[in-house]
């Protein structure tokens, strides 16, 4: 008998922004809530109104992105919206001076997680030259 092999399958998975708000008779910060793909019967903390994932996503008052399925060179995942920093090269040699930050986007016509902010070049499998520096939520300054 042969061996079947298995193949790695990477697991969806999504966070969505809440810009919070402040109202006479209760405040909600402005947070990310994580894996909320789970989201079902208000079970996640914070989340119970909504439901399910499906009413999130159909809520204008949140922006859910999605997770790239790779992680920086600190070893955390890289979702849609982090802005991270990456090196550039200079003939074949690493060039911290010339790395620039950029924002991790979906390109849709070339179905491929891009880098956006003066490069547009595209995350390949080694996403290890990254490292997250913030999110375009919180840190729209790093952008400037």
């Amino acid at each position: 008998m042969s061996k079947v092999e298995s193949h790695n399958q990477r697991t969806l998975r999504f966070r969505a922004w809440h810009e919070g708000y402040s109202e006479e008779w209760r405040e909600q910060p402005a947070q990310y809530f994580y894996d909320v793909q789970d989201l079902y019967d208000g079970s996640i903390e914070g989340l119970g109104a909504y439901g399910s994932f499906g009413s999130l996503i159909e809520n204008e008052e949140f922006i859910i992105e999605q997770s790239t399925g790779l992680f920086d060179k600190q070893g955390k995942e890289i979702f849609e919206g982090d802005i991270v920093q990456y090196g550039t090269y200079y003939h074949g040699i690493r060039d911290d001076w010339r790395s620039q930050p950029a924002v991790v986007s979906w390109d849709s016509v070339n179905a491929m997680w891009i880098l956006t902010g003066g490069c547009n070049k595209p995350i390949m499998h080694d996403s290890k030259d990254l490292e997250i520096i913030g999110n375009v939520h919180e840190d729209k300054e790093l952008l400037k």
